[in-house]
């Protein structure tokens, strides 16, 4: 099997000229995601956020901040002990996702660290510094691309890591001069509460076997968001909801 993998709308024109030459067959992929960041740090962005998101990022942030306080930090090339803690916080977070993409192993970690593009968005515990949460971005300009995190799930639920790390990551992409950042496929409830847009995206495929070719085409028929993710399943409805 060839997967041409998640292409983004505006060449959909182009990829058909492709597909029907090569012979392909198009599949609904896992929707990226995008955040928009007006100038003026993570408070210009709550500005911006939709009324009730708004209100409960503010109500988790408080009562995670109330559970427990951590010193956020954003860093590069971090030392071989805190590139450990990091790979532990990542393979949990691998562990307990229901769709798992790359297995990345600390080789990864240690490889992609030199790069100048990366930055370490780090929240630890103020008594032995710690990672309790970190998340990977690539700064690029006027983007910035949120490819991996990691959060520390012995913490209850009610220290919110996400969300604190998600404002930590705001406001220094913001100070960087950002004006995006793109999260990246599943985990989408979380990402759809501080306000990211789903950008669709396609999978362009062929099977060597010409019958399995025409067997898995007809079953890329039927893939929706709705088949993909329980919360994009959720979400879908939500907004059939509002229509009617």
């Amino acid at each position: 099997m060839i997967v041409w993998k998640d292409f983004p709308a505006e060449v959909e024109e182009d990829a058909k000229v492709l597909v029907e030459q090569a012979g392909m067959f198009a599949a609904v992929s896992y929707p990226g995601t995008r955040a928009v960041l007006p100038p003026g740090g993570c408070a210009k962005y709550l500005e911006s956020m939709r009324s009730s998101h708004r209100h409960n990022l503010k109500k988790k942030l408080r009562r995670g901040e109330a559970v427990g306080s951590l010193v956020a930090s954003v860093i590069q090339n971090p030392d071989p002990q805190t590139l450990e803690q990091i790979f532990g916080l990542f393979w949990q977070t691998y562990e307990k996702g229901k769709t798992k993409f790359e297995k990345l192993n600390p080789k990864f970690f240690q490889e992609i660290a030199k790069f100048e593009s990366s930055h370490w968005v780090l929240l630890r515990h103020p008594a032995d510094g710690k990672p309790a949460a970190f998340m990977l971005c690539f700064s690029l300009g006027k983007r910035v691309i949120n490819k991996f995190i990691g959060l520390d799930y012995t913490l209850a639920g009610d220290w919110f890591l996400y969300f604190r790390l998600w404002r930590e990551a705001v406001e220094w992409a913001s100070r960087a001069g950002a004006t995006e950042i793109q999260s990246g496929q599943t985990g989408y409830r979380a990402k759809l509460d501080v306000d990211h847009t789903l950008v669709p995206l396609t999978n362009y495929c062929r099977h060597r076997n010409p019958l399995m070719n025409w067997v898995f085409a007809k079953v890329a028929m039927g893939i929706t968001w709705e088949t993909l993710d329980e919360d994009l399943k959720n979400f879908t409805h939500s907004r059939r909801q509002q229509a009617h």
